[in-house]
C-alpha cells in the first residue's frame, strides 16, 4: 500500500464537521475560513533521519544541521505557496535520540531562525520529546491567502498551459553529489537549502487555475493535479527546463532527474494565459482526454512516470 492509498484508507474514518473547513485532506494545505477577504492555510511536514537525510553524509555537522533547519521550513513554505498563500507562523516539534549533541540542535535552530528572518515567519511554539532511534524534525505552518487567489489541484481546465520554474533536476543531482561525495556546493544547496520560491505578486494580472509544489517529481505531482481535476495532459519533453549544470554532469540521466526527481519545491501550475516571465517555462497543455502523453515536438514518445512514493 503506497502513501496515497494509505492516506485514503486511514482518512475514511474522518468526516468534516465544521463549516469553517473549506478544504481538508487532499491538497497541499488545508483551507480554513478566516475573514471576509482571506482564508487561513495549514500544513505540516516531517524530515526523518535515514529517510530524508543521513548523519553519515560527509558534511560537517554544523553545516548539515543548519541546512536541515532551513529545509524543514522550506518544504512547508512551498506548500503554502502552492495554494497562492503567504506563510505567517509555525510550530516546531522534535523527537531527539540520545546521540544528538546540543550543539547540533543549536545549528538546526540557527537554520530555522535564518530562514524565518528572510521570509518573515514567526515560530510561536512546538514540542520536544525523546526517542531511542532517530531524529524527527516536524514543522506545522500557518499561512493565509486572498479568497480570489486560492489555487486548488482540482481546478485545472482544458487547454490550460502547464508552467513550471526553471532549472529542474538540481535537487536530485544534489542528492547524488552528497552520496558520492562530489563537492558541488550549488547542487548540494539545491537539495538541502531550497529557495526557489515563486513571487505570486509578479503574476497577479494572470489567471492561475491549479497549482502544486514539486516534492515527488514533476510528473508525479502533475499527476495529482490531473487526477483531482479529472483531466489529462500533453507534455513536450523538449520544453522541460532541465538545469544546464545537471545536463552537463549527468547527460544520460538528466532528463529523468528533471521529470522524476523529487524535493525540488518549485511550483507547477496551470493557467489559460500566455505568461511572459523569464523564470517560468510552459511544458504542455491540459487536455480533456485523461492520462499523460509525451511528445518531442510533434512526435509522441514513451516515457515512464516514476514519481516518488513512500511505502511503494
Amino acid at each position: 500500500m503506497n502513501e496515497f492509498k494509505l492516506i485514503h484508507f486511514l482518512t475514511r474514518h474522518l468526516k468534516k464537521s465544521k463549516k469553517e473547513v473549506i478544504c481538508s485532506i487532499g491538497d497541499d494545505t488545508s483551507v480554513l475560513q478566516f475573514n471576509q477577504k482571506e482564508y487561513h492555510l495549514l500544513t505540516v511536514d516531517t524530515l526523518v533521519e535515514n529517510i530524508h537525510f543521513s548523519l553519515q553524509w560527509k558534511i560537517s555537522k554544523k553545516k548539515l544541521f543548519y541546512m536541515l533547519g532551513w529545509k524543514a521550513m522550506a518544504v512547508n513554505v512551498s506548500d503554502i505557496l502552492a495554494m497562492g498563500g503567504e506563510s505567517l507562523a509555525g510550530l516546531v516539534s522534535l523527537s531527539i535520540p540520545p546521540y544528538i549533541k546540543l550543539t547540533c540542535l543549536d545549528h538546526l535552530y540557527q537554520g530555522i531562525g535564518d530562514f524565518c528572518k528572510k521570509y518573515h515567519i514567526n515560530i510561536v511554539g512546538g514540542n520536544i520529546t525523546s526517542n531511542r532511534h532517530c531524529l524527527f524534525i516536524d514543522i506545522m505552518l500557518l499561512g493565509r491567502t486572498d479568497k480570489k487567489r486560492l489555487f486548488l489541484r482540482k481546478n485545472a481546465r482544458v487547454n490550460d498551459f502547464i508552467y513550471t520554474q526553471k532549472d529542474l533536476g538540481e535537487s536530485a543531482a544534489g542528492m547524488i553529489c552528497i552520496r558520492k561525495n562530489i563537492k558541488d556546493v550549488e547542487l548540494i544547496h539545491s537539495h538541502l537549502m531550497p529557495s526557489p520560491f515563486i513571487n505570486w505578486k509578479k503574476l497577479e494580472k494572470y489567471r492561475i487555475h491549479a497549482a502544486i509544489d514539486i516534492s515527488d517529481g514533476l510528473l508525479g505531482d502533475l499527476s495529482h493535479i490531473l487526477e483531482q481535476s479529472g483531466k489529462g495532459a500533453d507534455i513536450d519533453i523538449n520544453r522541460v527546463p532541465l538545469s544546464k549544470k545537471v545536463k552537463a554532469l549527468f547527460p544520460a540521466r538528466g532528463l529523468s532527474m528533471a521529470l522524476n526527481g523529487g524535493e525540488e519545491y518549485k511550483i507547477l501550475f496551470t493557467s489559460p494565459d500566455e505568461i511572459k516571465d523569464k523564470n517560468l517555462v510552459t511544458i504542455g497543455r491540459i487536455t480533456k482526454k485523461k492520462g499523460l502523453r509525451f511528445f518531442r515536438g510533434n512526435k509522441q514518445i514513451t516515457f515512464k512516470n516514476k514519481g516518488f512514493l513512500h511505502f511503494k
